[in-house]
């Protein structure tokens, strides 16, 4: 399906016209192969086209770039339901770069994916020492802390988020908590303050508050308002946990069908990369358990 917004439709445009420069230029490189991964799995749903890129990527990957590759791979892994996979992957490659951020995330992300909630915010915040303290990890920390059902854990990292913070504002952060936390008077002034400040932007972040605290029918309202600002395109991007609330009722899979979201059967996904030889040992262990 088409995007129907002008900025998510012009930077799709934009993106591949940069890829298929890069193919030309550099047709066997882990960079070309990596980019048509991402296009297909990020734009096209297709985890089924983006697997052989990645297979290709791997052998084309030198010490410089191979960074690139395991990025690519992890989430790949995350969407096919890999999870340990993806997990020891992303943990092979932070021995590696300790300093890799994008790495630690995609390790979040996949043990939260298989129910390791509590786990996840326990690296990500053990992770933090010697490292820059940023918003993007208070929120992850939170985030993580938030859906294992600690609340009040996931309100003290939202709460080191900085004020005036463009990116992640602290107090759209703190809802999410205090709405678990039944602090409503407090969740309900925020949300009221997000809606009064609505512009014609950020529609999906209020559905997300909506969804969270299971306003069912404001949540539905608004991720159709998300789809009329950013277009079609959109609706992959909100598979996050914060629309659980929702997640049975039916008109989330209709949404998710309507703009071609939905979860794609992936057992017919053939993904079998030529890992270096230690990290092999480790997945050949996760075989035989």
């Amino acid at each position: 399906m088409g995007d129907t917004s002008d900025g998510l439709g012009k930077r799709r445009r934009d993106v591949t016209d940069l890829v298929n420069r890069m193919i030309e230029l550099a047709p066997d490189s882990v960079y070309a192969h990596n980019w048509q991964a991402y296009m297909a799995m990020r734009w096209e749903n297709d985890l089924i086209a983006a697997a052989p890129h990645l297979e290709e990527g791997m052998r084309f990957a030198n010490r410089t770039d191979v960074h690139i590759w395991f990025n690519g791979a992890l989430d790949l892994l995350h969407k096919i339901g890999r999870h340990d996979e993806a997990i020891t992957l992303g943990q092979y490659w932070i021995n590696r770069d300790p300093a890799c951020g994008n790495c630690l995330g995609r390790v979040v992300r996949a043990m939260s994916a298989s129910g390791r909630h509590e786990e996840a915010a326990l690296i990500v915040e053990s992770q933090l020492e010697g490292r820059e303290e940023t918003p993007a990890a208070f929120w992850n920390i939170g985030l993580s802390f938030l859906i294992a059902g600690n609340a009040g854990r996931a309100l003290y990292y939202f709460d080191q988020i900085p004020d005036e913070n463009p990116d992640i504002r602290k107090e759209y952060a703190r809802a999410f908590a205090l709405y678990s936390l039944g602090r409503l008077e407090e969740f309900e002034s925020i949300l009221a303050d997000e809606l009064s400040s609505y512009n014609g932007t950020g529609a999906e972040g209020i559905a997300r508050l909506y969804a969270w605290s299971n306003q069912r029918d404001n949540a539905f309202m608004w991720l159709q308002k998300m789809i009329e600002e950013q277009g079609e395109g959109s609706a992959i991007g909100v598979k996050t946990e914060l629309y659980g609330p929702i997640k049975s009722d039916p008109r989330w899979q209709a949404f998710l069908e309507q703009y071609g979201a939905e979860d794609k059967p992936h057992l017919n996904v053939r993904f079998e990369p030529r890992y270096p030889p230690t990290l092999q040992r480790a997945m050949d262990a996760l075989a035989t358990r």
